[in-house]
């Protein structure tokens, strides 16, 4: 017999197959693939042609391969036969899904996971294995995994289209419990730049819970949840100090994330003065900023903020105590300068804004707060702030003519 061609043409269930390499080499039209070139075949022999091929990642069930070959006889007859070769895809689903998509650090969230085999064969040995981010604390699950653990199951054999469901029940961090404290002081003549940032609030996060299936035949299998556990509204704040001269401060810094708490507590002493500082022999740099001193709180629990900045000084004297937590908002100075200053506040429907520019010696309270505001304890009238009712004689008498129907 004459062989003039063999071809192979695809033919899948639920999948696909696609062509790698052949040997020989094969001509390929359409999906189907020619040999031309195979050559005669007395009786009884045979010859071979291997085709590489590879089954598409979503391919499932059996997938049908077949062949066909063609020839002429001795008598210049027609000859044909042919064959079909079956594969049976191994495959394997896994998915996750976790309720609520959202939660308060120490909330709770349900994770289901769903498994088949949407394969043709019986898969063995088939483990199902949970992974916790750090933090997370298992409370329940059903089936119950296996003893002595709480993220493992071991299903055993899964045959065809057989599939299961694993519900799992866990708690998210809860809010970060921590405190900080700060108490120094420093003195000195040259070049300050001072900068520091508290705050009490927790930012929002995700969790990416994973699970994993393992089995003898396939390669272990991972699907994912993800989970936004929402941020707590905190406190703030922020200390700028900087320029070049004469400088002191006491501070003390308290702060306590368990109620939102800063606290601070500082007395600042500046004047200014050019400095200048060698680097090496050739290499100098003069520093002529001027004091600046920049205070703010900020309160996301009640949406306030209070401010204070003192810049282009001459000097500052100032002592200021400032507090900010979950039910209020105060900030008490007592400042004199020479320079700029600005103070502002604001709430929701509420905000105040003070600049002075030139020499003044500025006390204040600003107190904001969820509720009544207490009623302050009488506060000392500073030398400098001239009372009203120490005023002139002819002052108070041009004020009772003026009031005289």
């Amino acid at each position: 017999m004459h062989t003039q061609s063999g071809e192979s043409d695809r033919r899948t269930a639920t999948g696909a197959i696609s062509y790698v390499s052949s040997d020989p080499p094969a001509d390929t039209h359409n999906g189907i693939l020619i040999w031309n070139k195979v050559g005669a075949l007395v009786p009884g022999q045979s010859t071979t042609i291997t085709v590489v091929a590879h089954i598409d990642t979503e391919a499932a069930g059996v997938l049908n391969n077949s062949v066909t070959a063609t020839g002429t006889d001795p008598f210049g007859e027609l000859v044909t036969d042919n064959d079909t070769a079956q594969v049976a895809v191994m495959s394997v689903g896994l998915e996750k899904s976790g309720s609520p998509t959202t939660v308060a650090p120490g909330g709770d969230v349900t994770y289901t996971i769903n498994y088949t085999n949407t394969g043709a064969v019986p898969l063995h040995d088939v483990v199902i294995t949970e992974h916790y981010p750090k933090g997370v604390t298992s409370i329940s699950a059903s089936p119950a995994p296996d003893a002595g653990t709480n993220n493992v199951w071991t299903i055993g054999t899964l045959l065809p289209g057989e599939s299961g469901t694993i519900v799992i029940k866990v708690k998210v961090p809860e809010q970060i419990d921590l405190s900080f404290t700060e108490t120094g002081s420093v003195i000195g003549e040259g070049v300050v730049m001072v900068t520091k940032d508290l705050s009490t609030e927790q930012k929002p996060y995700s969790l990416m819970n994973s699970v994993t299936l393992s089995c003898t035949e396939l390669a272990p299998k991972s699907a994912f949840a993800t989970t936004k556990v929402s941020g707590v509204p905190g406190t703030s704040l922020g200390i700028t100090e900087s320029g070049s001269g004469l400088y002191s401060s006491d501070e003390n810094l308290d702060l306590q994330t368990k109620n939102r708490t800063i606290i601070l507590k500082k007395t600042t002493h500046a004047e200014y003065k050019p400095t200048s500082f060698n680097f090496s022999d050739s290499f100098s740099i003069n520093f002529t900023n001027k004091c600046k001193q920049d205070i703010c709180s900020r309160n996301m629990e009640i949406d306030a903020a209070i401010h204070k900045k003192i810049s282009d000084a001459t000097y500052i004297d100032d002592e200021t105590i400032s507090r900010v937590d979950k039910d209020k908002s105060v900030m008490n100075f007592v400042s004199s300068f020479n320079g700029s200053m600005y103070i502002g506040a604001r709430t929701k429907d509420t905000a105040i804004s003070e600049t002075y520019i030139g020499e003044f010696d500025v006390l204040q309270t600003i107190h904001i707060g969820k509720g009544p505001i207490p009623t302050p304890a009488p506060t000392p009238t500073p030398i400098w702030l001239p009372c009203p009712f120490n005023a002139s004689p002819e002052m108070n008498m041009t004020e009772e003519a003026e009031s005289t129907p």
